[in-house]
């Protein structure tokens, strides 16, 4: 089975060699993740950043939680 995205997540904006060896090899695009925007993105590869992912996730656990919350009442 291929996939659809792969992800790589930076400290900064180092060079993203991973990143562009993966998408020639298997023409998946690769979702860079870091909190700055690398200099030069390869083909293939986006950026996104880091901090939008985590506030995504903390807002689906405080959801989960309020949900578990009520279900306890």
């Amino acid at each position: 089975m291929k996939p659809e995205i792969a992800v790589e997540i930076k400290t900064g904006g180092k060079k993203l060699k991973g990143a562009a060896r993966f998408y020639e090899k298997y023409r998946v695009p690769v979702r860079v993740m870091s909190l700055t925007k690398p200099e030069n993105l390869p083909v293939g590869a986006y950026w996104f950043p880091i901090e939008l992912d985590l506030y995504r996730a903390t807002v689906v656990v405080r959801e989960r939680m309020e949900e578990l919350a009520k279900a306890g009442e």
